[in-house]
């Protein structure tokens, strides 16, 4: 299995390390896939459970995370010689060196997989931001396209019959059609109806 020719005790201490140090592996190797698959996966498609299904995977790996930092603490205790197990002479120091390097890669691993996790998370707002703006801007459109006719129709009442101004009904409805026409325009140069 790897490990040094040494007592039994010292040897099950050691095989307990490396043991902790595969099954961090696998589990990380299980998360690399889980976050591959939702980067693969459209951002556009609609999941209701998205955010709860990246909520759970994110403390999944602060769960790994935290476990691997105790880990790699606990192994460069031992090759800094401030813990010591019993048995294990100077002649053991490349192995635990080696153990002690494969914790940080596995470390590193699982900090990359938090970030890219995380950026799948900013993206997918984003993406609702984005199609949030384009609503809210549609909303303004509409809200002064209906302004126009409120105002005209504030200033001058119900009716144009018995008021001192000469304007009939069909000059004051190609007013208010011309505004908002007008209205329409500067909005399609602007870029909000696109």
């Amino acid at each position: 299995s790897g490990l040094p020719p040494v007592e039994f005790g010292t040897r099950m201490s050691l095989w307990l390390l490396k043991h902790a140090l595969r099954r961090h592996e696998e589990v990380s190797c299980h998360l690399e896939r889980e976050v591959r698959e939702l980067e693969e996966r459209s951002v556009r498609e609609a999941r209701p459970g998205f955010f709860e299904e990246t909520f759970l995977l994110k403390k999944e790996v602060s769960s790994v995370r935290a476990d691997l930092w105790r880990l790699k603490g606990i192994l460069g205790s031992i090759s800094a010689g401030n813990v010591r197990i019993q048995g294990l002479t100077g002649g053991h120091d490349d192995f635990i060196r080696v153990m002690v390097d494969e914790a940080d890669y596995l470390y590193e691993t699982v900090e990359n997989i938090r970030e890219s996790l995380l950026s799948i998370v900013e993206l997918k707002l984003n993406v609702v931001s984005y199609d949030m703006n384009r609503v809210m801007r549609l909303l303004a459109v509409v809200s002064v396209l209906g302004l126009v006719p409120a105002v005209v129709g504030g200033l001058f009442g119900m009716n144009l019959i018995g008021n001192p101004w000469s304007i009939t009904l069909p000059q004051v409805a190609f007013g208010v059609s011309m505004a908002m026409l007008t209205l329409l325009y500067v909005f399609y140069v602007k870029g909000w109806m696109r």
